[in-house]
């Protein structure tokens, strides 16, 4: 299994077992945020790209890295289908809910303590309504899909790498 994609809300720890498995498995690691949004612009904060060049820009990693790679997002939008196509193993992470919600706390206000632009609390606010949006209406459309267009994955309730793989055989 040299393709993997993990999704999950925000604050799941989708980008931190992405990094973790891009180097133990030496794989190219891509968060698909770097393509949604729009930061070399530094004239207002998350200007999202159009969906032609999102797919552009995914189409060409996906080309570069046809050995094998880590994706780390979790979008709905048809930009992403190609993903699913390749992809050998869907990772889902839940943990708890409310740990999620804290985290993508903890994350805003070290961002802002740090300097680096977070986009205030409103941000954060679409964030947190976001991920109950997410978890409880648009997640269980996602594995739907997947099963429809039977793809393999995986739910994880508590990420343990050593746990994990294990499961994944690696």
């Amino acid at each position: 299994m040299k393709k993997i994609y993990i999704i999950g809300n925000g604050g799941s720890g989708k980008t931190t077992l992405a990094h973790f498995l891009s180097k133990d498995l030496f794989l190219p690691h891509l968060e698909l945020d770097d393509i949604y949004w729009d930061n070399e612009q530094k004239k207002a904060y998350n200007v999202k790209r159009n969906e032609e060049e999102k797919g552009t820009l995914l189409s060409e990693f996906l080309k570069e890295n046809q050995n094998g790679w880590i994706i780390d997002g979790v979008y709905e939008k048809e930009w992403i289908d190609p993903i699913l196509k390749e992809v050998d193993k869907v990772i889902i992470l839940m943990p708890n809910f409310w740990l999620s919600e804290w985290r993508c706390i903890k994350r805003n206000f070290i961002n802002w303590m740090n300097g680096k632009r977070t986009g205030g609390l409103m941000s954060l606010y679409r964030l947190l309504k976001w991920n109950k949006r997410y978890r409880y209406q648009k997640l269980p459309i996602f594995i739907q899909k997947l099963k429809d267009e039977k793809v393999s994955f995986q739910i994880i309730y508590k990420v343990d790498l050593t746990e994990i793989k294990k499961e994944l055989s690696l």
